[in-house]
């Protein structure tokens, strides 16, 4: 008797540990869809020659999903698909009507989104955890590109543009005036009108692009006279337009930083664990220096900045894996 109850004990504790990791291997089975941006180089984008999402924050996403011990599904995000991100909708209508896939969910969206203050109060906002910003993963700038000599525009060219101040009534008849561009859903906008200096004969119209390479194009063109937007990014799409043998000759580089851009990923509540885990798994990107490789592949080597660099010392966490 005495060797049967062990004997049953021994199968009972077999059985548990059996469904114990059964129960682990369903965690870590798991998988999560992250939305990568299509247009937002060289953090996320799609690669019109591969078909296959690349950037560093597309490196960032995939190996800190995949150390949280999840396996992911990838769906294409545009601006607006982004701006409902924003908004809190995390379920997700594909804007291509040959996408057989259909809606989706979002568990992480992976993409340069600023973290700022009206944002968090937005999602505060919502009363709920639906969504979550990450630790920051990035520090930008935010400036303008604008074309040399460029001259103010007439009334000719005001349907060229989204908004544009109402034609003069002191008799003068419609005032000159210059198009900003920037994209949907960015935060530069707010920037535009809080630097954008013009004088009692130029008036600013603002004109909105859905995508950066869309904008920086409308720049070389000549269709727009300035481009406000974070200068990583208009780095990325004016050297490829230059590549691609299209005439950029006319525009000036940056001449200062207008605003601080520290870039989070929101993470979705969608899938029980997730977001903790990814989280932990995201902060040891970086202290294990992955993060920083990640950041010389894709941005050729260059050195990062005062700023960038101690944000990968801040990320650092020390000891996460011990016991």
């Amino acid at each position: 008797m005495i060797v049967s109850g062990r004997a049953s004990l021994m199968a009972a504790c077999v059985l548990m540990a059996g469904l114990f990791l059964a129960a682990v291997g369903s965690v870590q089975a798991q998988t999560v869809t992250i939305g990568v941006r299509v247009d937002a180089g060289p953090f996320a984008r799609l690669d019109p020659f591969t078909g296959k999402f690349r950037g560093y924050l597309v490196d960032l996403c995939r190996e800190a999903v995949t150390r949280a011990g999840y396996t992911f599904t990838e769906r294409p995000v545009t601006a607006g698909q982004r701006m409902q991100i924003l908004e809190g909708r995390i379920d997700v209508t594909p804007v291509d009507q040959d996408d057989t896939q259909g809606p989706w969910t979002l568990d992480l969206l992976c993409d340069p989104t600023t973290l700022s203050l009206k944002r968090l109060d937005n999602l505060a906002r919502q009363g709920s955890e639906v969504l979550a910003f990450s630790p920051v993963v990035f520090v930008a700038n935010g400036s303008f590109i604008t074309l040399k000599d460029r001259k103010a525009r007439g009334p000719e060219d005001r349907g060229l543009a989204d908004h544009c101040p109402p034609p003069g009534t002191d008799g003068e008849g419609d005032p000159q005036f210059l198009i900003a561009g920037h994209v949907r859903g960015t935060t530069s906008e707010t920037v535009i009108r809080r630097v954008a200096a013009v004088d009692d004969k130029d008036a600013l119209c603002i004109w909105t692009a859905e995508g950066h390479a869309e904008a920086v194009a409308a720049l070389c063109r000549g269709e727009i006279d300035y481009y406000f937007g974070d200068l990583d990014i208009i780095e990325f799409y004016r050297s490829h337009l230059a590549e691609s043998g299209t005439n950029c000759a006319r525009i000036e580089p940056p001449r200062s930083v207008l605003s601080y851009e520290p870039y989070a990923l929101l993470v979705s509540d969608n899938t029980s664990g997730f977001r903790p885990r990814f989280f932990a798994a995201l902060y040891e990107l970086f202290s294990d220096g992955t993060a920083e490789q990640r950041f010389s592949s894709h941005f050729g080597g260059a050195s990062p900045s005062t700023a960038l660099n101690l944000l990968f010392r801040i990320n650092s966490v020390p000891g996460l894996r011990d016991n």
